[in-house]
């Protein structure tokens, strides 16, 4: 039997010339590797716009008892175009870093419908909100939350730095690499502060600030999710913000 459900297009890496597979951040399932038909003729070429990071659909698919990895998806439907993110370079080149951060955040993350509301309702955000420099790291940020890894600001204080080992705020430098210095720290509180993404906008961030958190949040996710990689479109971020 057919099932309905929401997801959240992360990625997808070409199977063969007529399909591919698609990692979609569910509502009900959460993480979910799907067969994705491409279409090259008529009207069905608009289906193949899908594909693009982030994208908000509804579809189909029918889950497999033989428990098979990937899942059959049928009458995806784009319930959210974005107006603005598909032809605004900086938001587009934020659109596919996270893209590629939640496909690896998120790869062993089954139901979660907070977070799979946050993501959407941060997503649209992002495409309504004029200066969306900040919004990766926001967003980073506060899945790290969701996900029981967020650094601990309890017990915050001006000054502190972040061990992001253990992710607490001493007020003496860790003896290790694996730190933020107090003012780099302090942002990343700022940020998970933030009630929205029009509040993370306003925090004032240069290019090689933003840069460098890119860098140590990888870092970050790195020490708390086995297996989560150096990633690759760091690198394009870097290009953008400086």
């Amino acid at each position: 039997m057919w099932e309905k459900d929401r997801g959240l297009l992360l990625g997808h890496v070409r199977y063969n010339d007529k399909s591919c597979i698609a990692h979609i951040f569910t509502e009900r399932g959460g993480y979910t590797s799907f067969i994705f038909y491409l279409s090259d003729t008529g009207r069905g070429v608009r289906r193949n716009t899908l594909l693009q990071p982030l994208t908000l659909m509804e579809f189909q698919y029918k889950p497999d008892g033989r428990g098979s990895a990937l899942q059959h998806l049928r009458e995806p439907v784009n319930i959210l175009p974005y107006p603005d993110m598909p032809f605004n370079p900086v938001k587009s080149c934020i659109a596919l870093f996270l893209g590629e951060f939640l496909t690896y955040a998120l790869r062993e993350e089954r139901e979660n419908r907070p977070l799979f509301s946050f993501l959407a309702e941060a997503v649209n955000d992002m495409d309504k909100t004029p200066h969306t420099e900040n919004a990766h790291l926001y967003i980073i940020l506060k899945v790290s939350n969701y996900l029981g890894i967020g650094p601990n600001t309890d017990r915050y204080e001006p000054g502190c730095w972040l061990d992001m080992r253990d992710g607490t705020y001493p007020a003496t430098q860790p003896q290790h690499a694996e730190i933020l210095n107090p003012d780099e720290a302090y942002r990343t509180v700022q940020l998970m502060g933030c009630g929205s993404m029009a509040q993370a906008s306003e925090i004032p961030m240069t290019g090689s600030m933003r840069a460098g958190l890119v860098n140590m949040m990888n870092q970050y996710f790195r020490l708390h999710v086995p297996g989560f990689p150096i990633l690759k479109s760091t690198e394009v971020m870097q290009a953008v913000f400086s």
